[in-house]
């Protein structure tokens, strides 16, 4: 246990030095890969008075924090701390839209894209208008609408006497969850979700400096479409303060640079978020479309698909138990959110809203009695600062994952392996900890949570959720801590 400390110390230290703001039975043991063995002789008593200990850092006491730590054969508390107490989630809000995607819409589920008209086909003219109906995939990207393009060329289709329509009524239309902090929105964690979209409804923007000083900087836009106008007054100079503001005018997309760039500065990739998504995914299959030899003068139009139209393609998704993946080994808000509403269209119906996704996944966990009180939920991943659930909570549904044959397997290839992938990849690294924890992690300002299973050196399955509020010190600092108890627990039971 010194030796635990004193790594634990050492790396506090460094913390505080260089003052970083970091911005079930058999199947979980198998993908652990350790054996199980006999457990090593530690009593509870001294786990508690360990882990108090690591509780007592003098910044931690100023806010709160909640624990609980159970036997994942037994269900016995090893560990508890406000366990019944509610806290902001962050990124742990995502077991909960995890879960309840796995038991509500299945792990072979996929999202669909269909391509329509309303119109006939005479020898290479399509009279009447293609129609692009959104059903909430987050993986569409431009590759995919390039495919449904080439599906209309193969149909021998090289003229269009109609519109671009697009349907985005699968989901409501608020773009964002309720208790998004307004300064996350340009951002990629923070794009909006929307039934339609493509690329994560977000842009790469690549600026280069000029080759003298008083030259604009160079911009590049991918995808660039008709959809987004560039405002370069950017300029190259002799310090750096390049800014980047997107806005929406008459529903197009306008990127504002601003600022300066060095002469010789490196390409720099900044990534920004999208307005009116669906339209700007509607463009872009225009765009591919007349790549692909297509012609006509048809413009983009948002409308309701009618009951008369035929499909022509349907585009169909990686099933979701690789979407899922994503989600959690790099905790993707957007999928989250897109997943949530897509419980919401599929169970309670369309139009999909969070509130119906919730009102599913909290009747499911409730009729099968995995969490009989209430979670709190707003969104699908955790950035409402709306969002509380317990520690009490957390472990219980992932008590009844573990015991889940549908589901608890997949469930456990998705969380992040600690020193190895996703938001754990340089986290609890060391040879003791190494590869012995799946876990979701979850940080937002002044919040750091980190919810999941571990096995220890004896072989012993635990399954914990420690959630820390309200610090005034680094997320690094809280981590630190949070890494140094998982290590307590490995060691010594």
């Amino acid at each position: 246990m010194q030796k635990s400390r004193s790594r634990i110390c050492m790396k506090l230290t460094r913390i505080g030095r260089s003052r970083i703001l970091y911005p079930l039975s058999l199947i979980l043991a198998f993908s652990f890969c350790i054996p199980l063995h006999g457990q090593a002789a530690s009593s509870r008593t001294s786990i508690k008075e360990q882990i108090d200990e690591l509780l007592a850092d003098s910044l931690l006491q100023k806010g709160m924090t909640g624990i609980r730590i159970i036997d994942a054969a037994t269900g016995d508390v090893l560990y508890e701390q406000n366990g019944d107490r509610y806290f902001p989630p962050a990124s742990n809000m995502k077991l909960i839209t995890t879960a309840g995607a796995l038991f509500l819409l299945k792990p072979e589920f996929r999202f669909e894209t269909p391509l329509l008209t309303n119109g006939t086909i005479q020898g290479d003219t399509l009279t009447g208008d293609l129609i692009i109906y959104g059903k909430g995939d987050p993986t569409l990207s431009t590759a995919h609408l390039r495919t449904i393009a080439q599906q209309v060329a193969i149909r021998g289709i090289s003229a269009i006497k109609g519109n671009i329509l697009f349907d985005d009524t699968y989901f409501d239309t608020i773009p964002y969850g309720p208790g998004w902090m307004w300064d996350d929105l340009q951002y990629g964690f923070g794009a909006s979700i929307s039934a339609l979209s493509v690329n994560r409804n977000s842009l790469a923007i690549y600026l280069m400096p000029g080759n003298t000083i008083g030259e604009n900087v160079r911009v590049s836009i991918v995808p660039e479409t008709a959809a987004t106008t560039v405002k370069n007054l950017g300029k190259t100079g002799t310090t750096e303060n390049i800014s980047i503001a997107t806005t929406s005018e008459d529903g197009h997309n306008v990127i504002t640079i601003s600022g300066s760039l060095p002469v010789g500065a490196a390409l720099r990739r900044y990534t920004r978020t999208i307005k009116n998504p669906s339209r700007f995914a509607a463009i872009l299959l225009s765009k591919e479309l007349a790549k692909q030899g297509i012609n006509g003068s048809a413009t983009v139009q948002k409308k309701k698909m009618g009951g008369n139209a035929d499909t022509l393609f349907t585009h169909t998704s990686e099933p979701l138990l690789k979407i899922l993946y994503d989600l959690d080994k790099y905790s993707s808000n957007f999928i989250a959110e897109h997943i949530l509403k897509t419980i919401g269209a599929e169970i309670g119906g369309r139009p999909g809203t969070s509130e119906k996704g919730v009102e599913a996944i909290a009747a499911y966990l409730q009729h099968h009695s995995i969490v009989p009180d209430s979670i709190i939920q707003r969104d699908g991943s955790g950035l409402s600062r709306y969002n509380l659930i317990t520690p009490k909570q957390i472990t219980s549904t992932l008590h009844y994952l573990y015991y889940c044959f549908a589901c608890g397997p997949e469930l456990m290839s998705m969380l992040p392996v600690a020193g190895a992938d996703g938001t754990l990849r340089s986290r609890m690294g060391d040879p003791a900890t190494n590869r012995r924890v799946r876990a979701k992690t979850g940080t937002m300002t002044h919040v750091s949570t980190l919810s999941g299973y571990c096995i220890t050196s004896s072989g012993r399955i635990l399954i914990f959720s420690i959630m820390m509020k309200d610090f005034p010190t680094t997320s690094g600092h809280a981590r630190a801590i949070q890494d140094g108890i998982i290590s307590v627990l490995i060691e010594n039971l």
